[in-house]
């Protein structure tokens, strides 16, 4: 709407102003044209009689009041004119206001949702860089006779970090696992083994796991879409190895990860799990170990 149809207390003074002035000049032109013709046409000059006073009292009276009767229906006229036509502009300013305003609160909505979609995957790919950077950081130690130049043979300490390591560690796991005493119930079985394994291990991989826990963390608690949900967790699922899901699965079914597994099972993390790379093929289907949605199964 144009600045012109706004309503100002400047413009409502001038208009009251204006009206109140033509009211003002009608009403003594009528007057005045009252007297001239009475005069005009009863008399040429002031009478002596008290009659013709009393008479010229009357005639004004009645003339005046029909024509103070016609400015008083005029003003009111004009008045409820004027203030339906400040009263339709009001409202115009009204509803262009509202509309302005609807419009910059779906800009400052917009606006808000594109700075915590930043904030989020500012977030997000932090802890994934910080989850590869602790991933690279494993590191399997393991001694190893060698001979020198010398011919003496002497114990030296291997060391093999990253996805290497998380290779020869899983290696030491099922060493663990083939010694421990066999049960009926696989799933204490495999808590049992893993217990060990880790109480050994605790130093390289509680960090690892633990970021893990806080990428998936911080997935579940986005104010995000389920859909979008999904994506961020296959970007996340994709930097995990092979022999990093046969670690998770052992690790997701022992107390250490009571609450990574309900995520593990939310997000379909051990979707890529090569079976044939567990301890034996059937924990992939042992329904007691994990739900079916774990596998990225309904």
């Amino acid at each position: 709407m144009s600045n012109n149809n706004r309503l100002t207390d400047e413009d409502s003074a001038q208009r009251t102003t204006t009206i109140m002035r033509r009211v003002t000049a009608f009403g003594i032109l009528w007057f005045l044209f009252g007297f001239a013709l009475y005069f005009f046409r009863f008399h040429y000059g002031l009478s002596q009689q008290s009659k013709d006073w009393s008479d010229f009292g009357v005639f004004i009276a009645g003339f005046s009041g029909t024509g103070i009767a016609a400015v008083t229906l005029y003003a009111v006229a004009n008045g409820i004119r004027v203030q339906a036509e400040d009263l339709a502009k009001s409202r115009a300013f009204m509803a262009e206001q509202s509309v302005l305003m609807a419009k910059q609160s779906e800009i400052m909505t917009q606006q808000a949702a594109t700075t915590a979609q930043q904030a989020f995957d500012s977030v997000f790919f932090n802890l994934l860089e910080t989850f590869n950077q602790l991933r690279d950081s494993v590191t399997h130690k393991n001694w190893e006779r060698r001979m020198n130049a010398r011919t003496v043979t002497m114990d030296e300490i291997v060391l093999t970090k990253g996805r290497f390591g998380i290779e020869l560690l899983y290696e030491d796991f099922k060493k663990i696992e083939k010694a421990e005493v066999k049960s009926t119930d696989r799933p204490r079985h495999l808590q049992s083994s893993f217990n060990k394994f880790f109480e050994g291990h605790e130093s390289e991989l509680g960090p690892y796991f633990r970021m893990l826990y806080q990428v998936f963390k911080w997935i579940e608690r986005a104010k995000i879409p389920d859909a979008q949900k999904i994506d961020y967790a296959k970007m996340a699922r994709a930097q995990l190895s092979d022999v990093e899901l046969c670690i998770i699965f052992y690790d997701g079914i022992t107390e250490l990860a009571v609450k990574m597994k309900p995520l593990i099972e939310q997000f379909g993390i051990l979707k890529h799990v090569n079976a044939a790379h567990l301890l034996i093929e059937d924990d992939k289907r042992n329904l007691a170990l994990y739900a079916r949605k774990a596998f990225g199964e309904e």
